[in-house]
This record gives structure tokens, sequence and C-alpha cells, in this order.
């Protein structure tokens, strides 16, 4: 089985500002695994959030032999590239992505089925994210999404309630809000109180990751669902944090690929979690894997390749706001005919 990678910069349509962090652009990773005349695909996005950088991916790339024995099996195959990624969650969940694409390829079998489970059900309609901006330019962002019906808010400003205020005056679309660990405790509280009657279906990470002693507090008083997102990275969180969130928002990037991603919801539901499918800014290939959990979700936040103007791939696609996967064996994604020489597969 033959690997190459390939290093991609995903160009924002606008600068991608939540309250922690702005950026125009994300270098990410493509994977493909060949073997049998077949190529697995698999995108790596590290996030420095949790401390995952592009250097960090391109080091552990090089490292590995660019031909390495084909695993006899699936589960064989997923501890191999398990192990070939060490540490590293987002190069995990590429390696693992592009072997899992590369088997059902192989065996002509639906990735669903693969993974343990089959369904019928529709994938729950997805937001659409609107990034923090001045007043005037929040406003132009829902004029490009007019036809998805759940918006996400990135919140985390000393003008929240402006943002709330002026998105209610043009539209009473579905809000949910994200203020990626910005708020104090009081913060929240009041906040959340106050968002209740504005049509908010949730608020996500609303304070620090590592705050469950307030969290809890918040839960309790909330009249609003509480979402964990940087809270939970993986399976092992889910204990501790269930009496702090009514639901977890599972990434691959964060919990190393498709087969943890499955556990999270197991145990997720265990604990009478919700769960929410969410993503990075990632191209149509990275959407495109996580959208085959999408059917196992209560909540869906795959927009990552909307928020882009060079995605390379297409896969997955979102009418007003529903998405579709691909029908067939593997991920379904192909290159777009334009960026055939770009030295990606």
């Amino acid at each position: 089985m033959d690997l190459q990678f390939s290093q991609y910069r995903l160009n924002c349509t606008r600068p991608f500002h939540i309250s922690r962090s702005s950026f125009d652009h994300y270098d990410i990773f493509f994977v493909y695994l060949s073997s049998n005349g077949i190529t697995g695909k698999g995108e790596a996005a590290p996030n420095s959030r949790y401390n995952e950088h592009p250097g960090d991916v391109f080091s552990a790339l090089e490292s590995i032999p660019a031909t390495i024995d084909t695993p006899e099996d699936m589960d064989h195959g997923i501890e191999v590239m398990d192990n070939l990624a060490g540490p590293l969650m987002s190069l995990r969940s590429a390696l693992i992505c592009a072997f899992l694409d590369w088997y059902s390829q192989n065996s002509r079998t639906p990735i669903i089925d693969l993974l343990g489970w089959s369904s019928q059900t529709k994938i729950p309609k997805t937001s659409i994210t609107i990034v923090i901006d001045d007043l005037d330019k929040i406003v132009d962002q829902l004029t490009n999404y007019d036809d998805f019906p759940i918006l996400k808010i990135k919140l985390g400003t000393d003008y929240d309630q402006d943002i709330i205020r002026s998105i209610r005056n043009i539209t009473d679309r579905v809000i949910r809000v994200d203020a990626n660990e910005a708020w104090s405790l009081s913060e929240a509280m009041s906040m959340c109180d106050w968002l209740a009657d504005k049509n908010v279906e949730l608020v996500e990470q609303p304070l620090a990751s590592d705050n469950f002693s307030e969290a809890k507090l918040l839960k309790e008083k909330s009249p609003i669902p509480i979402i964990a997102d940087e809270s939970c990275k993986t399976s092992a969180d889910i204990e501790e944090l269930s009496e702090a969130y009514d639901g977890i928002n599972i990434k691959l990037i964060k919990c190393g690929g498709l087969p943890e991603a499955v556990r999270m919801i197991d145990t997720a539901r265990k604990f009478k979690l919700k769960i929410m499918i969410g993503c990075m800014v990632e191209s149509s290939l990275g959407i495109t894997t996580a959208a085959h959990l999408g059917s196992l979700a209560d909540f869906v936040d795959l927009d990552g390749h909307l928020l882009i103007k060079n995605d390379p791939y297409r896969g997955l696609k979102i009418t007003a706001g529903q998405p579709t996967l691909p029908s067939g064996y593997g991920l379904g994604v192909f290159l777009d005919s334009q960026y055939q020489n770009n030295n990606l597969e």
C-alpha cells in the first residue's frame, strides 16, 4: 500500500473570527493510500487550540514509509494507521479515513456498514456559521445564506446582545450560539436567560473547557441546552462532563477518526447526552467524512467547506441546509476538474 500526501492552504471567504482568534486561511493535508488500483483519501486539519500544528503533521507524514504492508483486515488496518499517526489526532483521523475509504471501495461495502450501523434516517439539517464582525457585516453574512434555516452565531464580544438583536431584526430563523469559551459564569447565566425567548436552540461551550464545576451550575440554571465542544475530545471525557452539559460536539480532528467518533456516540447515549456532529474549517473531503455520522446525530454543524473559496473536492451536497451523502462505496469524494493539475489525487 502506497502512501502519498499533499499540503494545501484553504482560503476563507472572509476571516474566520471567533472569540479567541481570527484566521483568513488554514493549512491542511490530504492523505492518499493506494493499492489494487484503488485510492483512499483522508484530510488532516490540525488546529492550534488542540496543540496541533501543520509542521507537526508534515514531520509525522515525512517519517512514515512511502510503502507499507497492506493490512489484512479492517481492524488491523485501523490499528496500523493509529500507530503511524502517533499522538496527532488530526493525522490519525486522516489516515484512518483514507484506509476506510480504500477498504470500502476494495471490499465493495458501504462505510456505514463497516462502522456497524445501517440507517435510512435523514441527516438533520446543518447550521451555517456567522462569524464575529461589525454589525453591518454580520447582516451581510446573513444575506449570503438565505436558504439555511439554522444559523450558528459566534459570540464572545462586548456587543453580543447587539449581534443577536441585529439578526432578530431581519430573521426569525433558529439560532445556535457558540461562545468558544469566552464567557464567565455570570455572563453565561445572564446571556442564557436573555436568549431564552430569542428562538435559540442551544448554547455551545460558553465557559472555559476545564471549568466543569461552574458548567454544572450553569446547566442547572440555564433554560437553554448547553453543548460541550472544547471540553469534549474523546469518549474518555464524557463521563466527567455528563453532569455539566446537555450534549457534546463530536469532531473527527479532535477524537482521531470515525471509529472513535462512533464510540463517543455510544458513550454519550448511555449518559443521555445529545449529539452534535461538527467540523473545523475543512474541505469537502473532511466534511463528507464527518457527514457519514450525521444520521446518528441530534444536531449537525457541517459547513466548513462552505466557508472557503478554494475547495478542491466535491462530495456532500447541501440544499436548503439539508445534507445528502454521495452514493456508492467509499466516501464518494472526487477532485473538481479545475484542480486536476494541483498535485492532488
